[in-house]
């Protein structure tokens, strides 16, 4: 799923500003989550990915199953970006054990 990126996270990284950033998930990371993203945004995963993702915000709160929430854009690609080393993590822990 790609992750769009808000205006002043665009401005810093373009300053070449050192700030964590993810500009995409791995689809099974919010696969499962169909019924939320359709509850809060009347539109099924697919689409929302093929109008260009969603915030990392809204990825969050997609995942969470909550609604949408304010959050500050560099803090929520913070906390994705540790969710997705998570996930990855756990991916390599059930690879290894044959699961």
């Amino acid at each position: 799923m790609p992750i769009l990126l808000g205006p002043d996270l665009r401005l810093r990284l373009a300053r070449r500003e050192c700030i964590v950033n993810v500009r995409s998930i791995p689809w099974e990371m919010i696969a499962d989550c169909e019924d939320q993203a359709q509850d809060s945004h009347q539109q099924d995963l697919l689409t929302l990915a093929s109008r260009g993702g969603v915030s990392a915000g809204e990825a969050i709160a997609i995942m969470a199953r909550v609604r949408p929430f304010p959050i500050d854009d560099i803090l929520a690609h913070r906390i994705l970006y540790a969710m997705r080393a998570m996930f990855a993590r756990g991916q390599r822990v059930a690879e290894a054990r044959g699961v």
